[in-house]
């Protein structure tokens, strides 16, 4: 796992990279958003999507 930093005032950046063979890496990273209520804002890896359950359930 990379390290976090900061991209400016209350914004954190959670990196991580997903190996592109022949490219390189794709970006993919979480964004903490501290305020009076924090928000995390998570892009998810394209390989974990579908790995969770849907808000539905099913």
């Amino acid at each position: 796992m990379k390290p976090s930093y900061t991209a400016g005032p209350d914004v954190h950046v959670l990196p991580s990279a997903l190996p592109v063979p022949g490219l390189g890496h794709q970006p993919v990273h979480a964004f903490l958003l501290r305020a009076g209520q924090p928000l995390l804002v998570d892009t998810g890896m394209p390989v974990d999507r579908g790995t969770s359950p849907t808000p539905s359930g099913r």
